[in-house]
């Protein structure tokens, strides 16, 4: 997957509003302190009692990329995303996007409850000083699942609008193999934004 060269497009969740890196963005950077590549997807801490949450579980994690690094990792958009494990029907989780010459520009509360037909993603974002976006005040992005999946070492889940909602996001999946989480968020008109994110060591 790639990122368009030079494109600005409205972004939920991963960045409403972020002007997108050139196409080398999407190549994942060397993450100070990441972990290295497995060949299989570790069990993230409270997966085996996740319940209602277990085809999410795999999300748990401390999880960081660098958008438009340079080839030894220095540089770039600092983006990280940290989610908690399943506890009482419920993941919790934050994030954060930091450009290499200032402070944080985007943040995010998002949280996965466990609903009557399965996961529902709700999300928030604000600015700095945890001002929250005006585009937001009648509720968050409410997205529920509509794919969860496994192949092979491969975890996937897909949120979407439901049925008959009309929403800038068409859908936000997440795919994890191993240390590595691939977010992708894709807009009405077709525009789609990409992150590698690697796990981070330690977690």
């Amino acid at each position: 997957m790639s990122i368009r060269s030079s494109v600005v497009i409205p972004l939920a969740l991963l960045g409403i509003g972020l002007v997108l890196l050139p196409a080398a963005a999407a190549r994942s950077a060397s993450v100070p302190g990441a972990l290295p590549p497995t060949p299989a997807a570790a069990a993230p801490t409270g997966e085996a009692t996740a319940g209602p949450l277990d085809g999410v579980a795999f999300l748990a994690g401390h999880w960081r990329a660098r958008l438009g690094a340079d080839p030894e990792g220095a540089g770039g958009m600092l983006v990280e995303e940290v989610w908690l494990p399943p506890a009482g029907g419920n993941m919790t989780a934050a994030f954060r996007m930091v450009p290499p010459d200032g402070g944080p520009t985007l943040f995010e509360l998002c949280t996965i409850d466990a609903g009557a037909n399965g996961p529902e993603l709700r999300l928030r974002h604000f600015h700095p000083g945890l001002v929250p976006w005006e585009a937001e005040a009648d509720g968050p992005v409410h997205l529920p699942a509509a794919t969860i999946e496994r192949d092979g070492d491969t975890r996937r889940v897909t949120f979407a609008p439901a049925p008959g909602t009309e929403a800038a996001v068409t859908s936000i999946a997440y795919a994890r193999t191993g240390n590595r989480l691939v977010a992708t968020v894709a807009m009405h008109g077709g525009d789609r934004f990409v992150i590698p994110f690697e796990r981070v060591r330690g977690e």
